[in-house]
């Protein structure tokens, strides 16, 4: 008996998991996928996830313990180790008081002992600037500058699709040029209509 319940808590770990990594602390996938047409908001969420993953995040528990949040790829890094150690501290009580159950039928759990541990933004320390946020009044917004993590400017008046050609640096960079490529053709169209 005791060992099903570990198999059945190791299906809720992955979640538990899941929450102390970088990129699952504050991208508001509900919001994404509700307010961005379908598959649309999935790779916005996918991006905004990669970015937190990739440079991290300062982040902080109910237990005022403060410590950088690295991304799934990163989790055996050697930079990592704190970060590692409060994840496999979490898994660790939470298997304890599975054992505990076990032996004392009364014990009915102290949630709050396991979610005290989960990170959240440290509102002290610098993170980069969340490429989308849900203002107080529900508005989905965007970081202005899309590729900038110190824009600290958003915006509520964007396209998804749009976005997610900005997000590709390629096509970035071919737009950049058609782009020029029109204000060259619109300059000379326009002195040849003042030399006419």
């Amino acid at each position: 008996m005791l060992e099903e319940a570990y198999a059945m808590s190791a299906y809720s770990c992955n979640f538990l998991v899941q929450s102390f990594t970088a990129g699952h602390i504050r991208v508001p996938v509900k919001q994404l996928n509700s307010d961005v047409n379908g598959y649309n908001g999935y790779k916005l969420g996918y991006y905004h996830f990669s970015e937190d993953e990739k440079f991290g995040m300062n982040v902080m528990n109910r237990l005022n313990e403060r410590w950088t949040c690295w991304g799934q790829k990163a989790f055996y890094d050697r930079f990592n180790q704190l970060h590692r150690e409060k994840v496999v501290k979490a898994l660790q009580d939470v298997v304890a008081q599975i054992f505990t159950a076990f032996g004392d039928p009364d014990f009915s759990g102290d949630y709050g002992a396991i979610l005290n541990q989960v990170p959240e933004p440290d509102t002290r320390m610098q993170n980069n600037y969340p490429l989308f946020r849900v203002a107080d009044d529900g508005r989905l917004l965007r970081r202005y500058r899309f590729n900038d993590l110190s824009c600290a400017s958003t915006i509520d008046n964007w396209w998804g699709g749009t976005l997610l050609i900005l997000s590709n640096h390629t096509l970035r960079r071919i737009l950049w040029f058609a782009h020029q490529l029109v204000i060259k053709i619109s300059v000379e169209d326009i002195r040849d209509n003042v030399r006419q």
